[in-house]
């Protein structure tokens, strides 16, 4: 029996062709909520973002882990929460002094860039969002929790691994990358719902689409990919339903007699 729910934003929950949630996956939320199944966001996004996006504003959800698992909420309440480790945050400032790269900083309550090019600009159109203010002194003295350099993983990720040691790094655009702590993924978020709940693996299903739900989707009993999914994550999922703008959640919901 499936308790709670964790869904992806962008491509999952998301659609970024009518830049809203469809209204067959409102439909379907609200009927989950009816017969009292948990619904948790689980985004690589900031709350502001979310809040730009009017995710919070369309339904409201139990809980969100954002920042890929790095500041996770529960009804408001923050039950979670994990910056970089200030080592790695230096070394990355001072490698790119020397090699520039556009990169989005996020804090608790701030985000920033130090400045723009043609990747940021590419990036941040592709999740319907706005290119943040560009901070042309960044210290680093305040916790930062994600790091976004708008860059291939392809071309950077051995150069970034070596400069962050304490830190993970995953795609989530051609053109842009996640940095978060070390072994800090969604899954850290799910883990610590389900420990305040006590929901157990077979209890607790995901929906997602790409790269850096790969672990959330393992973790979780029931996993579904998006029809607009990348293929690794179709490998990895139970069940492969159809895009987002196609009433994807809607209908493998109702696969698993959810919606009954």
């Amino acid at each position: 029996m499936i308790k709670a729910i964790f869904f992806d934003v962008d491509g999952t929950l998301y659609s970024h062709t009518s830049h809203s949630i469809p209204k067959t996956t409102l439909t379907a939320l609200n009927k989950l909520r009816e017969k009292g199944i948990q619904l948790y966001i689980a985004t690589g996004r900031h709350m502001l973002e979310l809040e730009y996006l009017r995710v919070p504003e369309a339904f409201c959800f139990d809980g969100y882990i954002t920042l890929n698992g790095q500041y996770c909420l529960d009804h408001e309440e923050v039950i979670y929460h994990r910056p970089i480790d200030p080592e790695d945050i230096q070394c990355y400032l001072d490698y790119i002094k020397q090699n520039p790269i556009s990169t989005l900083f996020i804090e608790k309550d701030d985000m920033y860039v130090n400045f723009v090019d043609e990747h940021t600009i590419a990036a941040q159109a592709a999740i319907s969002s706005p290119i943040e203010p560009v901070r042309d002194q960044i210290d680093g003295k305040a916790p930062i929790y994600q790091m976004c350099p708008y860059v291939s993983l392809a071309t950077h990720q051995k150069i970034l691994a070596s400069l962050l040691p304490h830190c993970s790094i995953t795609s989530w655009h051609p053109q842009a990358l996640d940095i978060t702590p070390l072994n800090g993924t969604k899954v850290t978020g799910i883990e610590k719902i389900m420990e305040k709940y006590g929901y157990q693996k077979n209890e607790v299903m995901s929906f997602g689409d790409g790269h850096n739900d790969l672990e959330m989707m393992e973790h979780t009993g029931l996993s579904i990919a998006m029809g607009n999914a990348n293929e690794e994550v179709k490998k990895r999922a139970d069940y492969i339903t159809t895009s987002v703008d196609e009433d994807g959640i809607y209908l493998a919901l109702s696969h698993y007699g959810l919606l009954k």
